[in-house]
């Protein structure tokens, strides 16, 4: 099994939120049927905007046209056969920073629709998609409701990732238990 980890902790404020993660990879890393493990640090890479042009669905079909580091985390997401979306919780969603790597990964999906339990989503561009997970740290000020929204938007991910919310837990759960 390939794991992706998207870590979208902030620079200086975040260090305990980077120490847990960093354990939990670790533990990640010795389990027998995991074959690799590649965690990206956002706060250390150059990832731009989303600008909205669509070339990455017209131009380039399935590659963006911005030359930045988002390049390499799809391929390894892609690649994977779970992707991790990691990140503290600022004002009941994960970070700005995660979410703008969230918006680039649409030259993973067609721009061509298909309905999905009565619903209308994008059709697959790969054959495969890997299954999502989602490890947050709530704030003191994030209530239930906060944390169920920021559930709710990776659950509509998925779908339209063409995959499933494998698990949604917090950094603590995650710490105690066992991922996948």
């Amino acid at each position: 099994m390939r794991v992706t980890m998207l870590n979208g902790s902030l620079k200086g404020i975040h260090a305990e939120f980077d120490a847990k993660l960093e354990r939990i990879e670790a533990n990640l890393s010795k389990k027998p049927d995991v074959e690799k493990v590649e965690t990206f640090n956002l706060k250390e890479m150059d990832i731009k905007q989303c600008v909205g042009c669509f070339n990455c669905w017209v131009k380039t079909p399935g590659r963006c046209v911005i030359k930045d580091d988002a390049e390499k985390t799809l391929i390894s997401t892609i690649r994977s056969d779970v992707v991790i979306f990691a990140s503290p919780l600022v004002m009941g969603m994960t970070t700005g920073l995660l979410k703008r790597l969230n918006d680039r990964f649409l030259p993973l999906i067609h721009p061509y629709f298909s309905v999905v339990n009565g619903e209308i989503h994008h059709r697959y561009r790969y054959d495969t998609y890997p299954q999502i997970g989602v490890l947050y740290d709530p704030s003191s000020e994030d209530t239930h409701e906060d944390i169920d929204l920021c559930r709710i938007i990776y659950e509509r991910l998925s779908i339209n990732f063409k995959s499933r919310l494998a698990f949604f837990k917090s950094l603590d759960e995650a710490e105690g238990g066992d991922l996948l």
